[in-house]
């Protein structure tokens, strides 16, 4: 497992163990993941095997109206998610791994994640990125990532759930945000304060006084939030609160 590799992509992956298992043929598996995962609710559109073993991405599926993307490798399908969401989404994937790999969890049991990805040149495509775990011994061995373009859109926000055959889960949900970092946008402790009352409605006079500041230096503040979280996430608000309520969607 080439760790450092996998570290360069966001994900935290020190923690995980995984033991050296004999994995069949190839090809083999293609066909018995094509048997294994038909009609439970996963769909079958962009479709790639992640050898944990080999760190390998064989493409598996069906690649439609997107040529080359079965020459991506790992590092090149992290590569193409939007850059703001690149870490929480592998945080996602890795945080899901620890769950599989740390405790019997039900069959059925899969990793949902929406998030654009630059599928082809141009505007990002909103994707539904659905992630289940391979276990050969108690052991992951190999993911599979079946990516859903819904449509051609990156001004949509990162969301992620666990699904039992295709029902969230809210425990299990639950769980796997505690493996997810908060977007790194830089705020000011005050900042940040700020953005949490903006996000709870809070009015600007209530926010200046809680903070001890002026009402005009809470204008301030909301436009400067408002210009970071805009660069950060190549996007425009409208205004503070909506931008406070994006980012807290996010994670």
């Amino acid at each position: 497992m080439h760790q450092e590799k996998i570290i360069k992509t966001g994900a935290r992956f020190k923690d995980i163990s995984l033991r050296r298992h004999h994995v069949p043929d190839r090809d083999d598996e293609k066909h018995h993941f094509a048997h294994r995962y038909e009609n439970r609710n996963i769909p079958d559109y962009l479709t790639w095997s992640y050898n944990l073993r080999d760190d390998s991405l064989l493409f598996i599926g069906n690649r439609a109206n997107f040529p080359g993307v079965e020459d991506y490798n790992f590092s090149n399908l992290i590569g193409r998610i939007k850059s703001c969401f690149r870490s929480q989404f592998t945080d996602a994937v890795f945080g899901f791994l620890s769950m599989v790999n740390n405790r019997p969890l039900p069959e059925g049991i899969y990793l949902c994640v929406n998030v654009p990805i630059k599928l082809k040149p141009g505007n990002d495509h909103y994707c539904k990125t659905s992630v289940v775990c391979h276990s050969r011994a108690n052991t992951v061995t190999e993911m599979i990532f079946v990516v859903t373009p819904v449509k051609p859109n990156d001004n949509y926000n990162f969301f992620t759930e666990i699904k039992i055959n295709g029902i969230a889960h809210a425990d299990f949900t639950k769980l796997l945000k505690q493996h997810i970092s908060p977007p790194d946008v830089k705020l000011t402790k005050k900042q940040h304060a700020i953005l949490q009352a903006l996000k709870n409605g809070k009015p600007a006079a209530e926010i200046a006084q809680t903070n001890g500041v002026g009402i005009n230096s809470v204008y301030k503040i909301n436009r400067k939030i408002m210009e970071r979280l805009s660069q950060f996430y190549e996007m425009e608000f409208k205004d503070a609160k909506e931008a406070a309520e994006y980012y807290f969607q996010s994670f």
